[in-house]
């Protein structure tokens, strides 16, 4: 993982009104699981970094071009979240191997599902 992670610590987009459930998605993002929130990037690079070949930017920030097919590029996916200094990538599904592992990282606020106890 980067040096990045963990520089910026927790979600500036803690805003109530998105407490539960999936956030309006970047409109360049592919369809699936892992995302980047609309009008959240600030275009820091850090997350297209981590995730090269899954990952984009244009002038209205970073989005999701591909999504993860391998053990290897989840772990890259799941690294774009960790250093997204705005919390504007997320993970959207319901796969609980890739929460638990999120929740790992103190990053349940990354995503719009909880864990299952």
């Amino acid at each position: 993982m980067s040096i990045f992670k963990n520089l910026f610590r927790r979600s500036t987009n803690a805003d109530p009104k998105y407490s539960k459930g999936p956030r309006p998605r970047h409109e360049l993002n592919v369809q699936g699981d892992f995302y980047v929130e609309k009008d959240s990037c600030i275009l820091c690079g850090a997350p297209e970094v981590e995730a090269m070949g899954l990952m984009a930017h244009s002038g209205g920030g970073c989005y999701s071009i591909r999504q993860p097919e391998t053990e290897e590029e989840i772990e890259e996916a799941i690294n774009a979240i960790a250093v997204s200094c705005v919390s504007a990538v997320r993970y959207g599904g319901t796969d609980q191997k890739i929460i638990k592992r999120l929740y790992s990282l103190n990053l349940e606020s990354e995503c719009d599902y909880k864990l299952k106890v």
